[in-house]
């Protein structure tokens, strides 16, 4: 009975020990996993801010020409444009009768936009047009409009911003536009709608926390990935060329190349039509403007 005890002693003093070398061999499972950088989870950390050369910045698009108050002025400004037009048709008229009142307009229209100043600049001549434009007259108000883009707005730059660049060995001289993201940013918004201001208030400390954040990870970065980051152009995704698509894109850059000429062609007629076009904007009389319905 005795030896019986002994070995049942003997048995549980042997399952003892071995769940205690099982829990010091998992534990020192966990301790080394946790001493060894998980790549791949730092490649998903990073993607989350950066992706295909490109930083990762979602914002849905403002529309300012959406909001009750911008989309009536916009008409006014149409019927406005559609009068001046039709009287440098009968009487030769030029457009330097557009004033000030509708500089607070471009400046609203412009905000937040990513475009280039002459995409912009084609957008919102496309959106103050009147029904049945007069295209003669098209070039002038482009002219109008990207000069008072000029003077009512800039385009603020987000994202990386140039002091990365400092004592990093290897660097470009200048941080990628790929690495940035821009937007068309009105120097006095006090003039718009109180619900207009509050949005883009909004929207701009979102992209300020943005560039913070996006600065933030990059300095955490060693510098060979810094480098690589630097370096790394743009992927745009792949996507094949068939015949038909080189076909198509053949004649609409002739198309694109007969309505270059032609509209050179108008260029020349409009300056013997209008002489002199529209004056420049009061920038001092712009901050004091107020939208009036």
């Amino acid at each position: 009975m005795s030896d019986l005890m002994d070995v049942s002693c003997k048995s549980r003093d042997n399952q003892h020990a071995s769940s205690d070398t099982t829990k010091v061999a998992s534990i020192a499972e966990r301790t080394e996993a946790l001493s060894v950088p998980d790549v791949n989870a730092m490649h998903d950390y990073i993607s989350q801010f950066f992706k295909d050369g490109k930083i990762v910045f979602q914002e849905p698009k403002l529309r300012p020409e959406n909001h009750v108050e911008i989309n009536a002025k916009i008409v006014r400004f149409r019927q406005l444009r559609l009068s001046l037009e039709q009287r440098a048709i009968t009487e030769g008229d030029n457009l330097s009768q557009i004033s000030a009142e509708y500089y607070d307009l471009v400046a609203a229209l412009v905000q937040d936009s990513d475009e280039s100043l002459s995409v912009l600049t084609m957008r919102l001549n496309d959106l103050l047009s009147p029904f049945n434009r007069y295209e003669e007259a098209a070039d002038c108000y482009s002219e109008w409009i990207e000069r008072t883009i000029k003077q009512v707005a800039h385009r603020e730059r987000y994202g990386l911003q140039a002091s990365i660049l400092n004592d990093l060995e290897g660097a470009p001289a200048t941080v990628p536009l790929n690495l940035s993201v821009f937007r068309w940013e009105s120097k006095n918004i006090s003039i718009f709608p109180q619900d207009l201001q509050t949005a883009i208030e909004m929207r701009r400390y979102a992209r300020r926390r943005m560039t913070e954040t996006v600065m933030n990870v990059f300095h955490s970065l060693p510098a060979e990935q810094q480098i690589s980051l630097l370096n790394t152009k743009h992927r745009k995704p792949h996507f094949t060329v068939t015949k038909e698509r080189v076909d198509e894109l053949v004649v609409d850059e002739a198309r694109k190349a007969a309505e270059e000429a032609e509209k050179e062609e108008k260029r020349k007629k409009k300056v013997k039509l209008y002489g002199s076009t529209v004056h420049t904007c009061d920038t001092d009389a712009f901050t004091s403007l107020v939208i009036v319905l």
